[in-house]
């Protein structure tokens, strides 16, 4: 799915799953801002790939 798309935080549909694409080694911290606003206390889980 990533491959594909330029860096930024990319929403499922339903809302509760994002992927993060970056360029380096690491996202940007401005990026995950989106994502950090979204997160709640309940069932989060990240995950990356090995």
């Amino acid at each position: 799915m990533a491959d594909d798309l330029p860096p930024g935080v990319y929403f499922e549909d339903d809302g509760r799953v994002a992927t993060v694409v970056f360029d380096g080694t690491g996202p940007d911290p401005a990026a995950l801002a989106g994502l950090e606003a979204r997160l709640t206390t309940s069932s989060v889980v990240i995950t990356t790939p090995p």
